[in-house]
């Protein structure tokens, strides 16, 4: 078991995103890489935009509270590129989209959580 105490959140976030690259890559290899890596490019561009767009409409500053910073927004688009099957880059922007604006930044953003 791997000791997770005392890290931050970018650091867990960045190693869960390494854990989920060979699984993407295969996916690639085995399925449409070039699929699989609209994929990804589609959903973490959307994803990335709009955490952007809801911070700046909630009046955050760049630097210090930046979610996109702490690789979370990076984990929930390679999720979702990963879950859709290869050459759906128009749904995985979609879906990127909706989920980071709707199911994070509608509820304050990280560490913000209604339940």
């Amino acid at each position: 078991m791997i000791d997770l105490s005392g890290r931050d959140t970018r650091s867990i976030m960045t190693m869960v995103a390494l854990c989920l690259a060979p699984g993407l890559l295969l996916q690639g290899l085995l399925l449409d890489i070039i699929g699989v890596a609209l994929n990804v490019l589609a959903a973490v561009t959307a994803g990335v935009l709009t955490e952007r767009g809801c911070e700046a409409l909630r009046g955050r500053a760049v630097p210090r509270h930046y979610s996109a910073l702490d690789a979370t927004t990076l984990v929930t688009c390679l999720i979702i590129a990963a879950a859709l099957p290869p050459g759906a880059w128009a749904f995985a922007a979609l879906a990127a989209a909706l989920g980071v604006g709707l199911g994070r930044q509608a509820y304050g953003g990280l560490g913000n959580n209604l339940f």
